[in-house]
């Protein structure tokens, strides 16, 4: 079943009249429509409590009534924390050129891009292409909190599609999309043009997860380092979906 998608354009509509928005639970909610949310104190009802997310703050240890920090590079404990060194986890802290805080901020950007990318979604009439894109979103928040905490990620699942079923379309486009590797076109429209850029962005991603956890041949983090590279997949399918007008355009 689609998701249902609340854009900043029916906001404005609803709220002439409405103060509470009702909204099924599982509606995607453009990044447009939660600016105006914020900016108007709208209240959303979904008929069900849910617990607002919020960003985790590490506690940082007290020593003789002083924050205590490491340096995780040496071991050296530090009294304050230098304005060049910043949070690996906790009171451990790192140069802000680590590669773990490249990553991390190779991340970030890569979250902004999957936004702005929803935004030109909801503007060329592609609700299913932003719904499938906040799944993406999701997927970068659990990658970034796997890493921050250093625990396992889940295994990938993305978009109803595994590592292995992303693998197979990718290398037998013909038969899986009954299509050829597009060569990337502005032709395509907008809307491929922001996906291809998007996945070239993921590659970037890639390339600082790989600088972050490879120690020689050995990698750290397999499965964080597989699931980027998988995500580059998944975000080229979706483009050569909507170059095969398998996505449809909203009515």
């Amino acid at each position: 079943m689609r998701r249902k998608v609340l854009s900043d354009v029916e906001l404005r509509s609803r709220h002439a009249e409405d103060e509470v928005i009702k909204v099924d639970k599982d509606t995607v909610i453009t990044p447009a429509a939660m600016d105006y949310i914020r900016q108007h104190g709208i209240e959303l009802e979904t008929g069900e409590k849910k617990k607002q997310e919020t960003m985790t703050v590490a506690k940082i240890p007290v020593k003789e009534g002083k924050f205590t920090y490491v340096d995780y590079e040496t071991g050296e404990e530090l009294d304050h924390k230098p304005e060049e060194m910043t949070h690996l986890f906790g009171n451990k802290l790192v140069s802000k050129t680590h590669p773990r805080i490249a990553f991390r901020g190779a991340l970030d950007s890569l979250m902004a891009e999957v936004m702005w990318t929803q935004t030109i979604a909801i503007e060329e009439h592609y609700s299913a292409v932003c719904a499938d894109l906040e799944e993406v979103l999701m997927l970068l928040r659990k990658v970034m909190s796997a890493e921050v905490r250093d625990v396992p990620l889940e295994k990938l699942v993305l978009l109803g599609m595994d590592s292995a079923r992303m693998r197979q379309i990718t290398h037998h486009m013909r038969d899986e999309l009954k299509m050829d590797h597009p060569v990337p076109s502005y032709k395509f429209g907008k809307m491929c043009t922001a996906l291809n850029r998007l996945r070239t962005c993921v590659r970037a991603a890639e390339l600082a997860a790989a600088r972050a956890f490879y120690e020689g041949k050995k990698c750290t983090r397999v499965d964080i380092v597989e699931t980027m590279n998988r995500l580059s997949s998944c975000i080229y399918i979706m483009y050569c979906k909507v170059i095969g007008k398998i996505y449809q355009v909203d009515k």
